[in-house]
């Protein structure tokens, strides 16, 4: 991942354009804070669904935990009371 400057990208946006059609990804930073990433449009996803999987599987391997600990069990919502105006 390369870092650029706004100043940098605004002059050079068609250049960026170019190499994030080649794959690479651009940080954008303004005054030394990151602010954008440009990278491809598809890359995300790929990075999306592992951390998908990675969080799933995650909770999967968590014991279940019980909130009311020897209190009286908390009502059941239905799903119209839920989502009712």
């Amino acid at each position: 991942m390369k870092t650029v400057s706004a100043a940098q990208a605004n002059r050079d946006f068609s250049k960026l354009l170019a190499g994030v059609q080649r794959g690479e990804v651009f940080t954008v930073v303004s005054r030394g804070t990151p602010v954008a990433t440009m990278g491809p449009a598809t890359s995300g996803q790929a990075h999306r669904r592992s951390a998908q999987l990675a969080l799933l599987a995650r909770l999967r391997a968590q014991e279940p935990r019980q909130v009311n600990k020897g209190k009286k069990p908390t009502k059941r919502w239905s799903r119209d009371e839920l989502y009712s105006d």
